[in-house]
């Protein structure tokens, strides 16, 4: 099932524990596809969506994990979430920072396509 590059089985790449850990002390950024594209497709009507972003991203769970993608040698995990009458894609990445600290990175926040295969 899927892409060569995609894993399903096992536990998310990133530990959920220090997504939600680095989402909850705001240890958070957000590319522009995400934040300025992306975002107000799902949530027109929200005025903070940086917040709103992460608080999702401190609610996740491991039931919503649906594969690790490998890209540029790199891995992002990508979730799918309920967001009111959406699905939701919401990709991401920890990514170590100067004094040994790790940002959660959002990647992406799209609207789940069903004719799309994973």
């Amino acid at each position: 099932m899927g892409r060569d590059n995609r894993r399903f089985d096992g536990d998310p790449h990133y530990p959920l524990v220090e997504v939600i850990r680095a989402a909850g002390v705001r240890l958070i950024e957000f590319t522009k596809k995400a934040i300025d594209l992306e975002a107000p497709r799902i949530m027109p009507d929200v005025l903070n969506r940086r917040e709103e972003i992460r608080r999702l991203v401190q609610q996740l769970t491991r039931e919503q994990w649906v594969f690790e993608e490998e890209k540029n040698g790199g891995y992002v995990d990508v979730y799918r979430i309920r967001y009111g009458p959406r699905d939701v894609w919401l990709k991401i990445k920890l990514e170590p920072q100067q004094h040994a600290k790790k940002i959660v990175l959002v990647i992406s926040f799209h609207e789940f396509d069903n004719d799309r295969p994973i």
